[in-house]
């Protein structure tokens, strides 16, 4: 567990597995730095607007619903994943977004709709994963019913047109947040272990559905104090990378660590590989706690505090990975990893526990991947939570997440770390200004506050970010419900070359 360092917009503290020197504005340097630091800019928030709101489609109105946010930016199109409903958006040109000009609803509809098993409660997707694909300019969503597995594709560009399908039969119910990844030659889905790895021609050729491309399927297995896994969005090369959590054996909480699967090769050539590299960390991730928020009976509900990995992405060699993690406010000692229940203020010298975001940097140029930096990402006395991450093409990484404590509503906030890991400070892309929290009747006794937030990179400008999250509903005839909040973001390239460690061949 790292203490955070105090400083008055963004606290950060990298591992330290070198000599560490801290700059004047109190953030530490990337771990054998030698570059002049160059802190970025926080992110410019172009435009900020409403996604789908929890009143707006039946299927919905349930506080313990899986909100599950996602976005997909291509060329003329901004489409939205929310829970079981699909959105797609006119893009606003440039000189639009600059005056703040929110993009215009053109289609919107259920998920099921579109993979072909109906509106029907029993059901309706609630965990999809969907991305765009710039080299087939296609969007790709990844989903489950209650008895399969789905992948989707645009038959072009327009979201708003047919779709093709494909679809795995289940015996029963055991795959959850089935998640995608895309190469320049396959197309993978899968959770749990198991993975369908499908020919990515085959998928775009396809004119109607079911589609019929050839599959392989891969069984990477479940350790016994494994995670879910979590699929890296791949760009421009053919191999994917997929990434799972490792519990620490002797302690059955917390992580130590992650263990990267290489899969390389494709279902035509029958020739599919997977490479395991197990990774530790420098300070094992500790279990995340409840967040609190103000005038609420509960905390956050538990799809923000999992331990698992949020989100991943790859370019150049380099894999991130976002995680949730427990930290202490700053001018306290680390406390030592621990159970939860005793993760506590005293055990921090007085200082509060408070959720942060932990963050990895992985080489994956070698014969083998290699873990370059492990960080904790945070604010002062503040929680975060679902984080998201994507690249731009300087390799820095954009972030967005939630923000809560026991004086500020769930909020929506963005920040920039450049790629030799050091952060800008946080903008505000949606303060929230009620409580995500509701009295029940099912037995629940919180509202689902996850699983995930939003990220998607610009195909037109790699610059740009859109984003976003769920905030609580302002209505006070909708108490507890949620609505989406999303931004737009430019941000500044990175003006400093990354100081790789000298132990890392080229």
């Amino acid at each position: 567990m790292l203490a955070l360092a105090a400083s008055s917009a963004v606290a950060l503290m990298l591992s330290a597995c070198a000599t560490t020197t801290v700059s004047p504005s109190g953030l530490t340097p990337g771990a054998g730095s030698s570059a002049e630091v160059v802190l970025p800019a926080a992110p410019k928030v172009l435009a900020r607007f409403d996604g789908l709101h929890q009143e707006e489609r039946p299927l919905c109105r349930d506080c313990y619903v899986n909100v599950d946010t996602q976005t997909a930016v291509g060329d003329h199109q901004v489409v939205q994943q929310v829970a079981s409903e699909l959105l797609v958006y006119t893009k606003p040109s440039d000189t639009d977004l600059t005056a703040g000009a929110a993009p215009q609803l053109l289609s919107l509809r259920t998920e099921a709709e579109i993979l072909g098993f109906g509106d029907v409660i029993g059901q309706h997707a609630l965990n999809a994963r969907l991305l765009y694909d710039a080299a087939s300019r296609r969007y790709v969503i990844s989903d489950m019913s209650e008895d399969a597995v789905y992948v989707a594709v645009s038959a072009t560009e327009d979201a708003t047109g047919p779709w093709y399908v494909w679809h795995q039969d289940l015996p029963h119910n055991g795959i959850d947040e089935p998640k995608l990844t895309v190469t320049t030659d396959k197309i993978i889905v899968g959770s749990y272990g198991v993975w369908w790895v499908l020919q990515k021609a085959d998928v775009l050729a396809a004119t109607s559905s079911p589609m019929t491309p050839r599959v392989s399927v891969i069984d990477t297995g479940i350790d016994t104090y494994g995670s879910d896994d979590w699929a890296a969005t791949s760009t421009g090369t053919p191999d994917a990378h997929l990434v799972r959590t490792l519990y620490k054996s002797t302690r059955g909480y917390g992580m130590d660590g992650l263990a990267v699967l290489t899969v390389t090769g494709t279902p035509a050539e029958n020739n599919l590989h997977v490479a395991r590299t197990n990774l530790t960390f420098t300070h094992p991730q500790n279990p995340p706690i409840s967040a609190p928020q103000p005038n609420a009976w509960h905390g956050v509900g538990i799809g923000a505090i999992k331990a698992d990995v949020y989100s991943a992405v790859w370019a150049d060699d380099r894999l991130w990975v976002a995680l949730v993690d427990s930290c202490t406010s700053p001018g306290a000692t680390p406390p030592t990893p621990t159970a939860p229940a005793t993760i506590t203020a005293a055990a921090t010298g007085g200082a509060a526990v408070v959720t942060c975001i932990r963050l990895a940097q992985i080489d994956t140029a070698g014969t083998a991947p290699v873990l370059l930096r492990d960080l904790d990402l945070g604010i002062a006395g503040t929680y975060l939570l679902l984080p998201a991450i994507d690249l731009d093409p300087t390799g820095s990484v954009s972030v967005v997440a939630s923000a809560t404590s026991p004086t500020r509503y769930p909020s929506v906030v963005a920040a920039q770390l450049n790629r030799a890991g050091h952060a800008s400070p946080w903008v505000t892309i949606r303060e929230g200004t009620h409580a995500r929290d509701a009295d029940l009747t099912d037995g629940q006794n919180y509202c689902w506050f996850g699983d995930y937030a939003a990220i998607s990179t610009d195909p037109s400008n790699p610059h740009r970010f859109w984003l976003g999250s769920q905030v609580a509903d302002p209505d006070p005839n909708a108490p507890g419900h949620w609505i989406t909040a999303f931004g737009v973001v430019d941000v500044a390239p990175s003006r400093l070359v990354e100081a790789r460690p000298r132990s890392i061949r080229r």
